[in-house]
């Protein structure tokens, strides 16, 4: 940087406001060209440093780069704000671009299985996953970061001395806060950056209806967010639908497979099921005589919102050994 308005004004960089203009004021009284005629290049860098250093917002961005060690030439750092701040005006950001920006929490994913039954008519499910929370031991005790200064951002400066560019990261050191937590005597053993990993379960619910690949929000139940103590990111629930034997779920609609005796196959029968075992869901549905097995029967509609449920018949082959007899039979049915 090619002015250090800090050493222009002989205050630290940890000066107060008020010690700032307390400068200002003794060094323009000093080097003002009506009392001192050698002082007008003096007092106009007096000037320049005091405009930057008392507007809050030229000081964040001034410590920023003075801290990055980037430059801009020849051209005072006031010229170089008033350019880009004139540059974003129009757009209705200039008073923020530069505002350190805090990190979003980034949501935390758990999977949970539910059975077609529970996506048809809805369950309560519990969940348990592990979220990072604030170690109450070493909660209050920060340092500034010193990879970042302070400011929680990273400033990088590329280009050349007729035209730089400036690329600007949250602080891979402190993820963006600022400061750094320090680890106590009484941090527990899982203590890492001021933070553990808290073992949670929390109740839900899986609404009707819900599809095979469902997704479910739970609002503040996940990560604390690093900046901000008690502030909660979400918790994103994918439900995954579980295969059932005998049930499988096309769309809206359930096919159950349903196991029949050649006999039933060859004079026609009625059948009673209740799906999923529940006795609240007992139909009946007839199979006529010589039946093509490739087809699907309908038993009812739903109960899966709009859809239908459909029997899949399969042939049931006895794993028994046939005496002379019982083959002999057999044979000439299928001979006839």
């Amino acid at each position: 940087m090619s002015k250090d308005y800090y050493n222009i004004l002989d205050v630290s960089p940890q000066a107060t406001d008020e010690e700032i203009k307390k400068a200002f004021r003794t060094l323009s009284l000093q080097y003002h060209p009506d009392k001192n005629p050698n002082g007008a290049e003096r007092f106009k860098e007096i000037n320049e440093a005091y405009q930057t250093l008392s507007n809050p917002q030229k000081k964040r961005v001034y410590d920023m780069q003075r801290n990055s060690g980037g430059g801009f030439g020849n051209s005072s750092w006031n010229d170089i704000f008033t350019s880009t701040e004139g540059m974003f005006s129009g757009f209705g950001f200039a008073e923020d671009m530069f505002e350190r920006r805090e990190q979003p929490i980034q949501p935390l994913e758990v999977q949970v299985f539910a059975s077609i039954y529970d996506a048809i008519f809805g369950a309560k499910k519990q969940v348990s996953y592990k979220r990072r929370t604030w170690c109450s031991s070493c909660a209050n005790t920060h340092s500034r970061c010193n990879t970042c200064g302070g400011s929680g951002i990273i400033v990088q400066v590329k280009g050349n001395d007729y035209f730089r560019v400036e690329e600007r990261t949250h602080c891979y050191t402190c993820k963006g806060t600022g400061s750094i937590k320090q680890k106590t005597e009484n941090c527990p053993t899982n203590c890492q950056d001021g933070f553990i990993l808290e073992d949670t379960t929390l109740t839900f619910e899986i609404p009707k209806g819900i599809d095979k690949t469902g997704m479910y929000r739970m609002r503040h139940a996940g990560h604390e967010s690093p900046s901000k103590r008690g502030q909660r990111g979400d918790v994103i629930v994918k439900i995954v639908e579980q295969a059932e034997e005998n049930y499988e779920r096309v769309g809206n609609d359930i096919v159950v497979t349903q196991h029949i005796r050649y006999i039933d196959l060859v004079t026609g029968t009625k059948k009673t099921i209740s799906l999923f075992d529940d006795p609240n869901l007992t139909y009946e549905y007839k199979i006529n005589k010589w039946f093509d097995t490739d087809e699907l029967i309908k038993i009812c509609d739903g109960p899966f919102m709009s859809g239908k449920t459909y029997a899949r018949i399969k042939l049931y082959i006895p794993k028994q050994e046939l005496n002379e007899e019982q083959l002999e039979t057999l044979k000439r049915i299928c001979e006839d």
